[in-house]
């Protein structure tokens, strides 16, 4: 009976093991569009500065964009998003940072993602660090626009 089962599990390890030629080799750590997309992803910490938080993030949304977020339903397109952002103003002097930590570009250059930091400071509170992960997308020679994000 052991033998009936150690014979195919023993068979399938040994072709998972089984490498050939290059197929497996290691992508490159760093790409172009992999560095462009996390500076596109920190610039928004320059945006909100400028010209606040709410539009840092609209200007990056797609128009069919999901956003996640602890406490809120989820939120289905940038008129649904604009609408949660204008119901709940920024207090005066509220600032948020990003700060990418990690991510990566799908083959065909269309799809992405990055994850990291988000710091956001207000005149009532300290600094309150909160996790993200964005899920980017864009067509052929158009910019990267957020699809999702929590």
């Amino acid at each position: 009976m052991k033998t009936r089962v150690l014979v195919p599990v023993a068979m399938m390890l040994a072709g998972a093991c089984h490498r050939r030629g290059d197929e497996f080799a290691p992508a490159p750590a760093r790409l172009p569009a992999r560095d462009t997309l996390f500076a596109l992803d920190q610039s928004r910490s320059d945006s909100a500065s400028a010209h606040g938080v709410s539009e840092a993030m609209l200007g990056l949304l797609g128009p069919d964009a999901a956003y996640l977020r602890a406490g809120v339903p989820t939120l289905y397109g940038i008129d649904a998003i604009r609408a949660m952002f204008a119901a709940n103003p920024e207090t005066s002097g509220t600032s948020m940072t990003w700060q990418p930590l990690g991510g990566g570009i799908s083959n065909d250059l269309r799809a992405a993602y990055t994850y990291g930091i988000a710091a956001r400071v207000t005149p009532r509170a300290p600094v309150r660090l909160e996790r993200y992960i964005a899920y980017w997308r864009r067509d052929a020679r158009a910019p990267w626009r957020i699809a999702a994000y929590a």
